[in-house]
Order: C-alpha cells, then sequence, then structure tokens
C-alpha cells in the first residue's frame, strides 16, 4: 500500500485527505471509502456555502466601511 497526498482547495479554506492505494479492498475498506467520499463531498458544500456567506458579509463591511466614511468626512 502507497499513500497518496491530495490537497483540496476551495475559497479560503482548504483540506489535506490522505488515501491509500490498494490493490484489493474488503468490502468494509469499501464502505469506509464510500463513507469518507460522502463526508468529503458534505464537507466542500458545506465550506462552499460558508465562503458565499463570508463573500456577503465582506461586502456588507466594506460598504459600511465606505458609509462611515463618506459621514465623517462631511
Amino acid at each position: 500500500m502507497m499513500p497518496v497526498l491530495a490537497k483540496e482547495r476551495s475559497g479560503p479554506l482548504s483540506i489535506v485527505i490522505l488515501g491509500v492505494d490498494s490493490v484489493s479492498y474488503t468490502p468494509l475498506d469499501v464502505y469506509k471509502r464510500q463513507r469518507l467520499k460522502q463526508l468529503v463531498g458534505e464537507l466542500r458544500a458545506e465550506w462552499h456555502e460558508l465562503d458565499t456567506k463570508v463573500e456577503a458579509l465582506n461586502g456588507e463591511f466594506v460598504e459600511l466601511a465606505r458609509k462611515m466614511c463618506i459621514r465623517d468626512s462631511a
């Protein structure tokens, strides 16, 4: 078995996954791999959702900062 390191990147967050490359898998190994893929998929979806929320909050912050600068300079 040979360890395989893969880095997935999505927005400001990243995940490093350590996998094992093997020739034969037991049914339990197959289940574990499927479960891991499912969890990674769910994590990616959650991160995408969080990235979207962070972008929206950053936009609101910039807008408020600009309004405060304009108000303070008047």
